[in-house]
């Protein structure tokens, strides 16, 4: 792969294309398809169907049907500030929908007849597309167009949505940087990774757009993260020889940095572009670090057990500056809920920090800080939580388990004190 990579870095250049006017900065918003199970790529043949809170994708996951819990059959994809470039957009845009909405519990079935249908709970029918032609096949094109053609002769028997944007995608996804390989803004040369696993909920795309900004875009062109970093004037995201994965300005200046540094010794270390549409640092087979959000939040359970990771809300919802960590039995409450966006936890608003630096340092949540460094963890994938500042791990003392055992920093040593499990 990094072969690959590295020829296509040598011998592709894209032709300038000029950023459109007003376009939007990359902000990561509401992903209508963030907690949706998908269930197909490309196309709908006869007898399959969509149910509520289920989509389907372009081949290339840019576009995404998807049959909203509200009724409406949506077809999200990159929005119009990036109609010329579509790497310079935002998304997602809403580009065409069957107007079901309020109906909640709707289900989209490709009858047998060729006719595409949306069916109220009540078996009823909410809208169809009148295209009574057997054997007939939904596809949602690469270009964003949405059609029902014979599926046997290709003939259109409707044309739902109309094209949008080129389909630009390399037939074969580059998704890792190993050390010495970069990304170039356009229009230098190669720009972004993309996932290459077709068997998870979508195509990923991390994206260093020719504003500077390094955009990770999920299924239907939601942007799921982003550096922040537009107008920065960085021109190439590089892979050191240390781990570092670090935005550079065309003099070299950084912009932006992982901060994964002292890794040289892993050998066939790679930051990829995983299925999951998570950024990680792969130091081995079994070791990595998160650099990007988690999909969803999850509990930090201690190893396998039904005890988590608990940020006390005794003072009240939401939870106070300043509550301690500790750990509880698993109960669903959102003072148990974390999300990991790359480089701190949040719970209930408020960021996992930490009282001291020395082992025995107890953790409370704190206001969130991105200057903070105090703030800044990772997830090396060998079950630990390593605190960036200090370099000391999540631990559990004696591993007591005991409802209102306040968790602390000690020395990483590998032992059973120190496993937990993003659940």
């Amino acid at each position: 792969m990094r072969h690959l990579l590295r020829i296509l870095l040598a011998l592709v250049a894209t032709v300038a294309m000029a950023v459109p006017a007003g376009a939007a900065a990359a902000v990561p918003g509401p992903d209508p398809f963030l907690y949706a199970a998908h269930v197909g790529r490309c196309c709908m043949n006869h007898d399959q169907f969509i149910n509520p809170g289920q989509y389907l994708t372009s081949d290339d996951g840019r576009y995404g049907l998807i049959m909203q819990l509200n009724g409406d059959l949506v077809l999200y994809g990159p929005a119009p500030c990036g109609f010329l470039q579509p790497d310079d957009c935002p998304g997602p845009y809403a580009w065409w929908s069957t107007g079901t909405s309020g109906q909640p519990g709707n289900r989209v079935v490709m009858r047998m007849d060729g006719n595409l249908v949306v069916y109220r709970p009540d078996g009823s029918t909410a809208w169809q597309s009148d295209t009574h032609v057997a054997g007939a096949q939904l596809t949602i094109e690469r270009s964003g167009r949405l059609t029902i053609a014979n599926s046997t002769t290709g003939a259109l028997v409707r044309e739902l949505a109309p094209a949008r944007i080129p389909a630009v995608r390399p037939s074969t996804p580059v998704d890792s940087l190993y050390a010495g390989d970069a990304l170039l803004a356009p229009p230098r040369g190669y720009n972004y990774l993309t996932s290459s696993d077709l068997h998870y909920g979508g195509v990923y795309h991390l994206l260093l757009r020719a504003d500077g900004d390094l955009v990770l875009y999920a299924p239907g062109y939601n942007v799921r993260w982003s550096t922040h970093t537009a107008g920065s004037g960085a021109k190439s995201l590089a892979m050191g020889a240390d781990g570092n994965l670090v935005l550079l300005r065309g003099d070299g200046t950084k912009v932006w940095a992982s901060n994964t540094w002292g890794y040289g010794a892993y050998n066939e270390k790679r930051v990829r572009l995983r299925p999951t549409g998570e950024l990680a640092l792969e130091l081995t087979s079994t070791q990595s670090i998160i650099l990007t959000p988690t999909k969803r939040p999850t509990t930090i359970r201690f190893g396998q057990t039904a005890t988590c990771l608990d940020a006390d809300n005794s003072g009240g919802s939401p939870i106070p500056d300043g509550a301690i960590v500790q750990v509880w039995t698993c109960n669903g409450g959102n003072n148990q809920y974390w999300h990991y966006d790359g480089r701190a936890f949040r719970a209930d608003g408020l960021c996992l920090d930490v009282e001291g630096l020395g082992n025995g340092s107890r953790l409370r949540q704190r206001t969130c800080d991105p200057a903070s460094q105090s703030q800044v963890w990772h997830v090396p994938g060998d079950g630990t939580f390593v605190h960036n500042l200090s370099g000391r791990c999540l631990d559990l003392p004696m591993a007591d388990r005991s409802d209102g055992t306040r968790v602390q920093l000690w020395d990483c040593l590998g032992n059973p004190n120190q496993q937990w499990t993003m659940w």
